[in-house]
Formats: C-alpha cells, structure tokens, sequence
C-alpha cells in the first residue's frame, strides 16, 4: 500500500468512524430522553397509584359510614314499631276509659 493509498484509506475511515460518532451522539441524545420520558412516566404512575389508594380508602370509608346507617336506620325502625304500638295500645286505653266516663256521666 502506497503512503497516498494510506492516506486516502485514512481519510476514509475517518469519514465513515466520523458518521458513527454522529449516530452515537444521536442515539445517546435519543436514550437521554426515554430516560427522562420514562422517570416521568414513573412519577405519574405513582401519582395514580396513590390517587387510587386514597380512593380506596374513601370507599371503604363510605361502606363503613353506610353499614353503620343501615343498622341506625333499622334501630330506629324497630322503635317505630314499638312508638306504633303503644300509641295503640294507648289509644286503646283512652277508648275504654272514655267509655267508663260516659257510663259514669249517664247514670
């Protein structure tokens, strides 16, 4: 190989190691921002991943809240029935005793 033939090879390989330096740097550029995509896409999943949990903890909550309403409202109920059934009961007492005042009255 002649020292001009080495010089051209030279200047050609520098060329084509000079392109793939280029490519590096881009590629490398390229890999930075998926770095800094994918960290962000990690802090946004971890947002929702709490957002979700506090949700959960709010239904629950609620289902609580409601369980325990259920139960107020079927006490109360059941002290409904019972108001019910002594107003009956006294409805039926001041019957009998206006009945026996009346009697009392006629004589």
């Amino acid at each position: 190989m002649t020292p001009s033939e080495y010089q051209q090879l030279i200047g050609f390989l520098s060329k084509k190691f000079d392109g793939i330096d280029g490519r590096f740097t881009g590629v490398e550029g390229r890999l930075t921002k998926v770095e800094v995509g994918q960290e962000s896409l990690r802090d946004d999943l971890r947002a929702v991943a709490e957002g979700v949990r506090m949700n959960h903890e709010a239904i629950e909550r609620t289902r609580s809240e409601v369980a325990h309403n259920r139960e107020s409202i079927d006490l109360n109920r059941v002290e409904i029935m019972r108001n019910r059934e002594s107003i009956e009961v006294n409805r039926v007492e001041i019957t009998c005793n206006r009945e026996v005042i009346e009697r009392h009255l006629a004589m």
